[in-house]
């Protein structure tokens, strides 16, 4: 898999990076260095989503991952938990919130982006690595029996 930047660029503070400056108004907006300065110890943080591609750049910090979908590998074919992943703690401050954390990620969606006790089982394992902070971003339509 091959990364890129895109050329996008907008205000006096932006750079090549098309999460800098103002496009990336999230960080501003919950006040995540404010949040950052009072941090004294870096926790180890869970995911469970779709995967996590480990050959990332920015995220050489997932320190672990472990598939809890039968026959999938901890890989991401989605590409929602490589991004999820990002967000909670890309090394890079102006996209991840938690920069530079120990990741653990627990694959409980298929490629396909479906679950089921695997979900339970791959938070269980992110608590049983030491996580102290799981993150879950699953979402879905009707309902289920």
């Amino acid at each position: 898999m091959e990364y890129f930047i895109p050329p996008v660029f907008r205000g006096p503070s932006a750079d090549a990076l098309p999460l800098a400056g103002e496009i990336n108004w999230g960080m501003a907006k919950f006040d995540v260095e404010r949040i950052r300065s009072q941090i004294t110890t870096k926790i180890k943080l869970g995911i469970i989503d779709t995967g996590v591609d480990k050959s990332h750049p920015l995220l050489s910090n997932v320190v672990a991952s472990k598939s809890f979908v039968g026959g999938e590998s901890p890989s991401d074919g989605n590409g929602h938990g490589t991004h999820c992943t990002g967000t909670v703690g890309a090394t890079d401050p102006r996209i991840g919130v938690a920069s530079g954390f120990p990741l653990y990620h627990g694959k409980g969606l298929s490629n396909g982006g479906s679950g089921g006790s695997g979900l339970i089982d791959a938070m269980e394992w992110c608590i049983e690595e030491g996580c102290e902070v799981l993150s879950c971003s699953w979402g879905g339509g009707g309902q289920d029996q």
